[in-house]
Protein backbone atom coordinates (compact mmCIF):
# COMPACT_ATOMS: atom_id res chain seq x y z
CA UNK A 1 0.00 0.00 0.00
CA UNK A 2 2.41 2.42 0.83
CA UNK A 3 4.42 1.96 -2.44
CA UNK A 4 1.44 3.07 -4.24
CA UNK A 5 0.22 5.76 -2.17
CA UNK A 6 3.48 6.75 -3.10
CA UNK A 7 3.02 6.55 -6.80
CA UNK A 8 0.06 8.76 -6.35
CA UNK A 9 1.78 11.09 -4.52
CA UNK A 10 4.54 11.10 -6.98
CA UNK A 11 1.98 11.77 -10.13
CA UNK A 12 2.05 15.56 -9.25
CA UNK A 13 4.31 17.90 -9.63
CA UNK A 14 3.46 19.16 -5.86
CA UNK A 15 4.26 16.12 -4.49
CA UNK A 16 7.38 14.97 -6.58
CA UNK A 17 8.69 18.47 -4.90
CA UNK A 18 7.59 16.78 -1.71
CA UNK A 19 9.11 13.92 -2.06
CA UNK A 20 12.40 15.23 -3.47
CA UNK A 21 12.89 17.21 -0.70
CA UNK A 22 12.14 14.40 1.77
CA UNK A 23 14.38 12.30 -0.11
CA UNK A 24 17.15 14.60 0.35
CA UNK A 25 16.76 14.56 4.33
CA UNK A 26 16.51 10.56 4.13
CA UNK A 27 20.10 10.30 2.49
CA UNK A 28 22.07 11.25 5.81
CA UNK A 29 25.17 10.45 4.19
CA UNK A 30 25.11 12.22 1.14
CA UNK A 31 25.88 9.77 -1.07
CA UNK A 32 22.64 10.67 -3.73
CA UNK A 33 21.32 6.97 -2.45
CA UNK A 34 18.86 6.13 0.17
CA UNK A 35 19.29 2.67 2.03
CA UNK A 36 16.44 0.83 3.55
CA UNK A 37 17.35 1.51 7.21
CA UNK A 38 17.54 5.34 6.55
CA UNK A 39 13.83 5.21 4.51
CA UNK A 40 12.57 2.84 7.29
CA UNK A 41 13.93 5.44 9.64
CA UNK A 42 13.03 8.46 7.75
CA UNK A 43 9.56 7.56 7.26
CA UNK A 44 8.80 5.65 10.93
CA UNK A 45 10.14 9.24 12.89
CA UNK A 46 8.32 11.64 10.27
CA UNK A 47 5.01 12.24 10.62
CA UNK A 48 4.88 15.15 7.79
CA UNK A 49 5.50 11.82 5.46
CA UNK A 50 2.29 10.30 6.99
CA UNK A 51 0.47 13.72 5.47
CA UNK A 52 2.47 13.14 2.30
CA UNK A 53 1.08 9.41 2.01
CA UNK A 54 -1.81 8.99 3.53
CA UNK A 55 -4.27 12.16 4.49
CA UNK A 56 -6.98 9.66 6.37
CA UNK A 57 -4.58 9.26 9.27
CA UNK A 58 -3.99 6.07 8.64
CA UNK A 59 -0.45 4.72 9.72
CA UNK A 60 1.77 1.87 8.58
CA UNK A 61 4.30 -1.06 10.01
CA UNK A 62 8.28 -0.91 9.93
CA UNK A 63 7.00 -4.28 7.81
CA UNK A 64 4.85 -1.87 5.74
CA UNK A 65 7.62 0.76 4.78
CA UNK A 66 10.55 -1.89 4.34
CA UNK A 67 8.21 -3.57 1.90
CA UNK A 68 7.49 -0.60 -0.01
CA UNK A 69 10.99 0.27 -0.70
CA UNK A 70 11.98 -3.41 -1.53
CA UNK A 71 8.84 -2.70 -4.77
CA UNK A 72 10.65 0.47 -5.56
CA UNK A 73 13.99 -0.99 -5.47
CA UNK A 74 14.37 -2.22 -8.57
CA UNK A 75 17.97 -3.34 -9.19
CA UNK A 76 17.95 -4.99 -5.60
CA UNK A 77 21.02 -3.26 -4.61
CA UNK A 78 19.61 -2.62 -0.99
CA UNK A 79 19.29 1.81 -1.83
CA UNK A 80 17.27 4.02 -4.46
CA UNK A 81 18.58 6.60 -5.95
CA UNK A 82 16.22 9.24 -6.79
CA UNK A 83 15.91 8.59 -11.13
CA UNK A 84 14.99 4.76 -9.67
CA UNK A 85 12.73 5.93 -7.66
CA UNK A 86 11.28 8.16 -10.02
CA UNK A 87 10.77 5.21 -12.41
CA UNK A 88 9.67 2.77 -10.20
CA UNK A 89 7.15 5.26 -8.90
CA UNK A 90 6.06 5.79 -12.09
CA UNK A 91 5.20 2.39 -13.52
CA UNK A 92 3.16 1.91 -10.16
CA UNK A 93 0.87 4.62 -11.70
CA UNK A 94 0.73 2.70 -14.69
CA UNK A 95 0.05 -0.55 -12.87
CA UNK A 96 -2.89 1.56 -10.68
CA UNK A 97 -4.21 3.25 -13.87
CA UNK A 98 -4.44 -0.09 -15.70
CA UNK A 99 -5.84 -1.93 -12.98
CA UNK A 100 -8.38 1.01 -12.52
CA UNK A 101 -9.61 0.74 -16.14
CA UNK A 102 -9.97 -2.71 -15.77
CA UNK A 103 -12.72 -2.75 -13.49
CA UNK A 104 -15.05 -1.29 -16.24
CA UNK A 105 -16.49 -2.65 -18.88
CA UNK A 106 -15.23 -0.48 -21.62
CA UNK A 107 -11.57 -0.97 -20.16
CA UNK A 108 -11.56 -4.68 -19.96
CA UNK A 109 -13.01 -5.02 -23.66
CA UNK A 110 -10.12 -1.99 -24.48
CA UNK A 111 -7.38 -4.52 -22.77
CA UNK A 112 -8.75 -7.67 -24.57
CA UNK A 113 -8.50 -6.42 -27.80
CA UNK A 114 -5.47 -5.11 -27.34
CA UNK A 115 -4.17 -8.56 -26.19
CA UNK A 116 -5.35 -10.06 -28.98
CA UNK A 117 -3.93 -8.05 -31.38
CA UNK A 118 -0.58 -8.51 -29.65
CA UNK A 119 -0.78 -12.66 -29.46
CA UNK A 120 0.02 -13.27 -33.12
CA UNK A 121 0.33 -16.69 -32.55
CA UNK A 122 -2.80 -17.10 -30.36
CA UNK A 123 -0.33 -18.89 -28.15
CA UNK A 124 -2.29 -16.73 -25.26
CA UNK A 125 1.13 -15.21 -24.31
CA UNK A 126 2.22 -11.13 -24.94
CA UNK A 127 6.01 -9.90 -24.12
CA UNK A 128 6.07 -7.07 -21.90
CA UNK A 129 7.85 -4.99 -24.84
CA UNK A 130 5.12 -6.03 -27.03
CA UNK A 131 2.42 -4.74 -24.74
CA UNK A 132 4.45 -1.12 -24.04
CA UNK A 133 5.05 -0.88 -27.49
CA UNK A 134 1.52 -1.32 -28.50
CA UNK A 135 0.47 1.06 -25.96
CA UNK A 136 2.35 3.61 -26.30
CA UNK A 137 2.05 4.25 -29.71
CA UNK A 138 -1.74 3.79 -29.57
CA UNK A 139 -2.36 7.06 -27.36
CA UNK A 140 -5.92 7.10 -27.94
CA UNK A 141 -6.13 3.97 -25.80
CA UNK A 142 -3.23 5.33 -23.78
CA UNK A 143 -5.27 8.35 -22.66
CA UNK A 144 -8.10 5.89 -21.74
CA UNK A 145 -6.14 3.71 -19.67
CA UNK A 146 -3.19 5.90 -17.99
CA UNK A 147 -3.44 9.20 -16.71
CA UNK A 148 -1.14 12.03 -17.43
CA UNK A 149 -0.55 9.17 -21.30
CA UNK A 150 1.36 11.78 -22.61
CA UNK A 151 4.43 11.56 -20.20
CA UNK A 152 4.37 7.71 -20.28
CA UNK A 153 7.16 6.31 -22.18
CA UNK A 154 7.55 2.75 -22.78
CA UNK A 155 9.79 1.58 -20.39
CA UNK A 156 7.06 2.67 -17.75
CA UNK A 157 4.81 0.44 -19.52
CA UNK A 158 7.08 -1.89 -19.74
CA UNK A 159 7.81 -2.09 -15.92
CA UNK A 160 4.17 -2.23 -15.01
CA UNK A 161 3.54 -5.12 -17.09
CA UNK A 162 6.26 -7.02 -15.44
CA UNK A 163 5.01 -5.85 -11.83
CA UNK A 164 1.65 -7.45 -13.04
CA UNK A 165 3.11 -10.36 -14.79
CA UNK A 166 3.01 -13.24 -12.27
CA UNK A 167 4.39 -16.20 -14.23
CA UNK A 168 7.16 -14.40 -15.92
Amino acid sequence: VVAEKTASVMSTAAGQKKWKEFFAVMDKDSSGKVSVEEWSRAIMDDPSIWKLLDDSGETYSLADIKTAFERLDKDKSGELDWDEFVASTASYKVVNDMADAMETDEGKKEMTVMFECLDKNDDGKVTAEEWADAIVKDRKLMAKLVSDADTVRVDDVARAFKRIDTDG
